[in-house]
């Protein structure tokens, strides 16, 4: 409505940030976070693994600590993250995937200690403002975020997105030329949102963009996951 979006307008303009151009429901949530207001936040939620946390009293947050000890994945709604002041991750490095399947298909194949010793974060595509908080948290914390998605023109502008917003405190995990080869499949990417390719402003994903445009079959997750596995399992890459 009308009262709707002068209500954002005046939220962008105390808090000095730009009014989008166009507002997504995860932007607007975004924008209303920073208020302080809550926007469904029981169903918004991301999941984790390997994370503890510090509450705004600044006591041990006993849920993720508890979910850590077990090794098992951890669903938290915005609704529990407006009480956390921190999050810490397992030598300062959280690995996140965009797929719940390659996310699942990881903590499968590892074993326990080598699960005891990273940190891990499921975006499942586009990330909701839980994810957005999550990471903000932990770049506050000195987090490194190693970040990989699906090779299609949605996924590179997840990524753009995500690198824009965290800079140097993100790096691209498996995200190039030579993993699109291995990644991709037979399903062709329609000329119109091949078109999308042209808003990527990362110049990291300029060649891997040119590789989408000449190919114009999309690479999924899924295809690369022994690589994955491969790199958690001896860190060679980091």
């Amino acid at each position: 409505s009308e009262a709707d979006r002068l209500f954002t307008y005046g939220i962008c303009h105390v808090l000095e940030i730009p009014y989008p151009d166009s507002i997504r429901a995860e932007k607007k949530a975004e924008i209303l976070y920073e208020a302080g207001l809550l926007i469904d936040e029981v169903s918004n939620f991301t999941v984790s693994y390997g994370l503890e946390a510090a509450t705004r009293k600044g006591e041990v947050h006993r849920g993720f600590l508890e979910f850590k000890k077990m090794q098992e994945p951890l669903q938290v709604a915005l609704a529990n993250l407006s009480g956390i002041s921190a999050i810490k991750a397992e030598s300062d490095m959280v690995f996140v995937v965009e797929n719940p399947a390659v996310f699942a298909g990881i903590l499968d194949s590892l074993s326990a200690e080598r699960k005891g010793a990273i940190s891990l974060l499921c975006s499942n595509g586009q990330p909701r403002l839980a994810s957005i908080v999550t990471l903000d948290l932990l770049v506050k914390n000195h987090t490194k975020i190693l970040y990989s998605g699906d090779f299609d023109p949605e996924g590179l502008l997840i990524a753009d997105r995500l690198k824009s917003r965290y800079g140097d405190n993100l790096e691209f995990w498996r995200f190039g030329k030579e993993d699109y080869r291995l990644a991709k499949s037979k399903k062709p990417i329609p000329s119109g949102s091949l078109q999308k390719l042209k808003k990527l402003a990362s110049p990291d994903l300029k060649d891997l963009a040119s590789c989408l445009e000449m190919d114009q079959r999309a690479g999924y997750q899924e295809n690369i996951l022994e690589l994955y596995i491969r790199d958690l399992l001896n860190h060679c890459c980091f």
